[in-house]
């Protein structure tokens, strides 16, 4: 529990994301929560929550925070991103680095490049092939729009 944070909603503070739960349900009351924390735009809340937050609950609140746009440059937040480069939980790290590719700009691609150069990662092969793809898709993305 997150309980003595004022500035978390309510909702936040109040649930035990250490203990294991149904993946739909967590994903619902994670996204609730992520879309709120994107139209307070509050990056702080967010880093507060996924540090508190178990391996399995924070590879799903990192999809939610990518599924509402949460589009961040806060440092503390793209920092626990990633460090979940690092696990070897393969879908944590693939939630991580989508996050850090779709919602953090340059900065989360920089994250990216950086612990691809400096740490031996568990699942390096999966986070470079899906910078990859998403680089690819952003740069065809652009280019049909560019045409339009």
């Amino acid at each position: 529990m997150l309980r003595g944070n004022d500035h978390l909603p309510e909702s936040v503070a109040e649930a035990d994301y250490s203990i294991p739960l149904d993946e739909e349900y967590l994903y619902r009351e994670l996204l609730s929560i992520a879309f709120e924390l994107a139209d307070r735009n509050d990056p702080r809340s967010a880093a507060l929550c996924l540090n508190g937050m178990s391996d399995d609950c924070a590879r799903i609140f990192l999809s939610c925070l990518s599924d509402a746009e949460f589009f961040t440059d806060y440092q503390p937040l793209l920092k626990l991103a990633q460090n979940y480069l690092e696990s070897t939980n393969k879908q944590l790290a693939q939630s991580a680095a989508a996050f850090l590719c779709f919602c953090c700009g340059k900065d989360g691609e920089k994250k990216i490049e950086a612990s691809l150069r400096r740490f031996e990662l568990p699942h390096k092969e999966l986070v470079r092939g899906m910078v990859t793809t998403i680089k690819e898709g952003l740069e065809w993305q652009n280019e049909g729009k560019q045409g339009v």
